[in-house]
């Protein structure tokens, strides 16, 4: 009876060790993300507020699209309702701007072809996700 005191306390011990770490883990990563985010929007307001609209949404739009770029190319997180429910304001915003081939980055042209799905309502389920 001891032995299996001893072992059932060993197992909540271990757990709640294992559970902390994956969640410092995680934490930490998403912070590294966060440092991106905060360099990127503190360029685009310096450059707002000294007047360079063209660079700061420049800025915003690399910004803007290598999130986008990560969140479409990966397969969890393509399929989240929130991202396949913004994928037709992302492809109407890059119909409407970003129209000269000639002026995209290497990830924009991935992010295209990520988008290339949503773009046919028979291929993805758009369409019957956003009613």
């Amino acid at each position: 009876m001891r032995r299996i005191i001893y072992l059932f306390f060993g197992l909540i011990l271990v757990g709640n060790v294992t559970y902390w770490a994956g969640y410092r883990i995680g934490f930490t990563r998403a912070m590294q993300l966060q440092k991106g985010t905060f360099v990127a929007s503190l360029d685009t307001l310096e450059k707002l507020r000294s007047g360079d609209i063209p660079g700061a949404t420049r800025r915003m739009e690399n910004h803007c699209f290598a999130t986008a770029e990560m969140l479409y190319s990966d397969q969890n997180f393509r399929d989240d309702f929130i991202i396949r429910s913004f994928a037709p304001e992302l492809i109407q915003y890059r119909s409407t701007y970003r129209t000269n081939r000639n002026d995209w980055s290497v990830m924009e042209e991935k992010l295209e072809g990520n988008l290339a799905g949503f773009k046919n309502p028979l291929t993805n389920n758009v369409n019957k996700l956003v009613r």
